[in-house]
């Protein structure tokens, strides 16, 4: 697996990212915790939360000049080029 100077010995999650993993200098994947779901008001109505809504929630923000998140000052993601949703979890 790949592992860049960054990342040390530290195990970043948090209460939505059960795991994240980098597998190479161009693929992150992060693992949903399973359980977490949305407060039970439309439109969302009490369901699970998935990786579609991980992805959604991304490139709302990264395609957003407004945000933040595009320079990278919260979250690195000025060198994305996709964001693909591989399984419920991933």
């Amino acid at each position: 697996m790949y592992t860049p100077s960054w990342a040390g010995e530290e195990n970043h999650t948090g209460a939505l990212a059960e795991d994240w993993e980098l597998v190479n200098a161009d693929t992150f994947i992060i693992h949903v915790r399973p359980g977490v779901y949305w407060h039970n008001k439309p439109p969302v109505n009490g369901r699970e939360l998935t990786a579609e809504d991980i992805a959604f929630n991304l490139e709302l923000h990264y395609d957003n000049d407004r945000c933040p998140m595009r320079n990278g000052r919260s979250f690195c993601l000025g060198g994305l080029k996709s964001i693909e949703v591989l399984d419920v979890y991933c």
